[in-house]
């Protein structure tokens, strides 16, 4: 996993990984010609999707929060901010307690 951060066997969901697959899939897609280049864009925008709709299901203002959410991502490629439905807010997630299984 590029930038994220493992404990054994748990990775702290540090949205890194996903704004960064979006970015190579996006330079890639402006690479390649023809109708592989329209698949590669669909699948980065559906990757863009995901907080949008976390963000969305809460209740949140999505376009504000994943505004903040880029912004700090942008600044620093570790930060492990990420959407914190609870408090309507980014947070970050291993202060939050928030992981995901490495492997399943």
């Amino acid at each position: 996993m590029y930038h994220c951060y493992s404990i054994q066997h748990i990775i702290i969901p540090c949205n890194t990984f996903l704004y960064h697959t979006i970015q190579v899939v996006d330079e890639l897609a402006a690479k390649t010609p023809g109708k592989r280049s329209l698949a590669m864009q669909s699948f980065a925008k559906a990757l863009r999707a995901i907080p949008s709709i976390i963000s969305d299901n809460a209740g949140l203002d999505a376009a504000e929060l994943l505004s903040q959410l880029r912004a700090a991502h942008a600044a620093d490629d570790a930060t492990r901010m990420g959407v914190d439905v609870l408090k309507g807010k980014m947070g970050d997630m291993k202060e939050l307690g928030i992981f995901e299984a490495f492997k399943v």
